[in-house]
């Protein structure tokens, strides 16, 4: 029997109700649109989009100002914006509100370095190595051929996201659309994995230098935040891979 398959047999009501907490939200809000001529839908994690009054500037780094603002949700499942991670239920997947960083983590309901387990510091490690995978695909998603995008992605994600993230770089691709720039993670953990098969991690990213931009013009669309609050669900294949499902961007909890 293989890990993930052990996992799941002990911890199958556990994943279940936290899948329930966080996976399952019904917020009727939409992706950001720009709106001129025509309407420009947003990608699933891309920063808002800038006002009319703000001005952008080029992919190439002009010096023009554009504004920057968290990202705003959209009507699915993968993605939600939450105000301070308990919107839903506070319960199984969702802490109360902290201003948690990654310094106080085990503060916050991460286990002191020294109680951790092997295998809990394996599994935080991958679920680390996971997420960084995940944004240099989804970064790279456009560029991706269309008929390979789905394989590379399925590396790193499952649906909800993983449809959120192909929808978003085929709307991108066709309205002349994409990605520019890098993010810089910093994540932390408010709870152990502990052996299950579904672990909740909380990240303080950096997405001041990524957004979106027109390609024909190299003209910034959008740019992120220094500053932002992210907490992520990741699930455990049966192939012993973990994989991003859900995302949330937690208004409320600065970090």
């Amino acid at each position: 029997m293989s890990k993930s398959s052990a996992r799941r047999a002990l911890m199958a009501v556990a994943a279940l109700m936290a899948l329930t907490v966080t996976g399952c939200t019904s917020a009727d809000t939409s992706a950001p649109t720009t709106s001129s001529s025509g309407t420009v839908s947003a990608s699933a994690l891309e920063p808002s989009t800038p006002n009319e009054s703000s001005t952008s500037n080029s992919a190439s780094g002009a010096s023009e100002s554009i504004s920057s603002t968290n990202p705003a949700s959209t009507s699915g499942s993968g993605y939600v914006n939450s105000a301070d991670g308990e919107s839903e239920t506070a319960s199984v997947a969702d802490p109360p509100p902290t201003r948690a960083t990654p310094s106080e983590e085990t503060s916050a309901g991460g286990s002191s370095a020294a109680a951790r387990t092997a295998q809990e510091d394996a599994d935080r490690a991958e679920i680390e190595a996971q997420w960084r995978r995940f944004w240099d695909l989804y970064l790279n998603s456009v560029k991706t051929p269309a008929d390979k995008r789905k394989a590379a992605l399925s590396q790193v994600a499952v649906d909800p996201i993983l449809s959120e993230v192909l929808n978003a770089a085929t709307d991108f691709e066709q309205q002349g659309l994409d990605y520019y720039g890098n993010v810089t993670i910093n994540p932390y953990w408010t709870r152990p994995v502990n052996g299950q098969p579904f672990a909740i991690m909380r990240d303080c990213q950096d997405q001041s230098k990524y957004g979106s931009y027109y390609v024909a013009t190299g003209k910034k669309r959008s740019v992120g935040v220094e500053r932002d609050s992210l907490q992520v669900g990741f699930l455990l294949g049966n192939d012993d891979v973990w994989r991003v499902q859900q995302l949330q961007y937690l208004e409320n909890v600065p970090c």
